[in-house]
């Protein structure tokens, strides 16, 4: 009976398996003899019984490499099949059809982030103007950490050369964390807080080509910090003194000027391309607090293709906080590394001062692909940066002998999974000298 091609490639990829696992076992002199083998079948038999006839010491010797490829190889294969099915059950598509109008113009979509917790978008697009789109974003977490915001992007104004943003915002972070400001603060010193902040922004953008786009942002805003409801660890205050922004309230308004370039080739699954981010604003109070300050930021990547779509991204960014008038800025806005923006493996706000400074890099390789429908990427990544005080004069830069011991450095993995309009989930875990940390982000 003549046997299908399947079938065949499975018997192929079955003696090339075989193969595999002898060669990491041991590296014999002489191979099987496959003399009289007539077909894949009598091979598959002559190499299992050559495989098995291997000695006690062989086996022993092999017995730590196998012992450390186990959860990496099931890893691999549950991710395989999972991802599989996926796909072939066509899940994501049934759940679309179900909350997203036929025009897909409405629809709701589940998000999660570690801070904010989990919730639901609901969005509408084209509602005024062909690229624009309004949405409601939900959500809560652990501790009754609340987070409520409105928006309205691209509203296409004189011609579509002007866009505006409306956006509105509410969020409430019990038990937030702060460990002191400088680059020396440790683990040890950690005392919680609550903020309550609610915002209101408008942004005007001007559309300069295909690729830049200038704007700016006036935002009102009203900061609320209390302390922490959890009695298990101290409050910033019993920590504290001095620190400006404990336990007051303030109302800030702010102008900001943003200088956006993408030239990426595609948002989620990006083989190519770069993003710059430039951005000044300054604070002014109006209340009975002096915070009164400005904040400069630089954030640059580079995607470069590698081979057969893997990538390397090439990561740069700095910031840089300071008073004016006499004023002085409130903790929570001081420059801050960690969590998944920054150094990941440390706590979000872990390190905090005037300044920072982060650079990291990320190889990314496909595990799974849809052709360009969808996909999944597998990631290693390093980061590592510094706040200071004063990093960006002559003296922080040129004169600090500590320049590059007060560096901080994390290491991990990750997957990240896309599809043809921009990336959907990533999930890693990181390590630092404070230990291991795991993030999740969907949507």
């Amino acid at each position: 009976m003549k046997q299908r091609p399947g079938f065949i490639l499975l018997q192929t990829i079955l003696i090339c398996l075989l193969f595999s696992v002898s060669s990491q076992a041991s590296t014999p002199t002489h191979g099987p003899d496959f003399t009289g083998a007539k077909t894949l079948q009598d091979s598959v038999q002559i190499l299992r019984k050559h495989y098995r006839s291997r000695s006690t010491a062989e086996k022993i010797a092999s017995f730590p490499g196998r012992l450390i490829y186990i959860p990496l190889r099931y890893t691999t294969k549950t991710l395989s099949w999972t991802v599989a099915y996926v796909d072939e059950t066509r899940l994501i598509q049934r759940v679309e059809d179900i909350i997203t109008s036929e025009d897909g113009l409405k629809g709701l979509e589940p998000t999660y982030a570690s801070r904010t917790g989990a919730g639901i978008t609901a969005y509408w697009k084209k509602f005024a103007t062909p690229q624009s789109e309004v949405n409601m974003t939900v959500s809560a977490g652990q501790f009754f950490r609340q987070r409520y915001r409105i928006q309205a992007e691209d509203i296409e104004l004189l011609r579509s050369k002007l866009l505006l943003d409306l956006s509105l915002n509410y969020h409430m972070y019990p038990n937030e964390r702060f460990y002191g400001v400088g680059a020396n603060s440790e683990k040890s010193g950690l005392s919680l807080y609550s903020i309550e902040q609610s915002k209101f922004s408008g942004a005007f953008s001007f559309q300069i080509n295909k690729y830049s786009k200038l704007g700016i942002k006036p935002e009102y805003e009203v900061s609320n910090v209390m302390e922490s409801p959890d009695t298990a660890h101290p409050t910033m205050v019993e920590m504290y003194t001095n620190i400006p922004g404990m336990t007051v309230k303030s109302k800030l308004v702010s102008v900001g000027f943003e200088l956006g370039v993408d030239t990426r080739d595609h948002p989620g699954r990006t083989t190519s391309g770069k993003t710059m981010d430039i951005s000044y604003g300054f604070y002014k109070n109006l209340g009975d607090t002096r915070y009164n300050f400005q904040k400069a930021n630089i954030d640059l990547t580079h995607t470069q293709h590698i081979i057969h779509r893997r990538t390397l991204v090439l990561r740069i960014a700095g910031e840089m906080t300071r008073e004016y008038d006499n004023g002085t800025i409130p903790f929570y806005y001081l420059s801050e590394l960690g969590s998944t923006e920054t150094i990941r493996g440390f706590e979000r706000g872990r390190l905090r001062d005037r300044d920072m400074m982060l650079v990291s890099a990320e190889y990314r390789y496909p595990v799974w692909r849809n052709w360009e429908r969808a996909g999944a990427d597998f990631f290693l990544f390093m980061d590592a940066g510094q706040v200071s005080h004063d990093l960006y004069s002559s003296k922080g830069l040129l004169e600090n002998s500590s320049f590059f011991k007060d560096f901080r450095q994390g290491f991990g993995f990750g997957l990240r999974v896309w599809n043809e309009d921009d990336l959907l989930f990533r999930t890693m875990a990181g390590w630092s000298k404070d230990g291991w940390r795991l993030y999740l982000t969907l949507n």
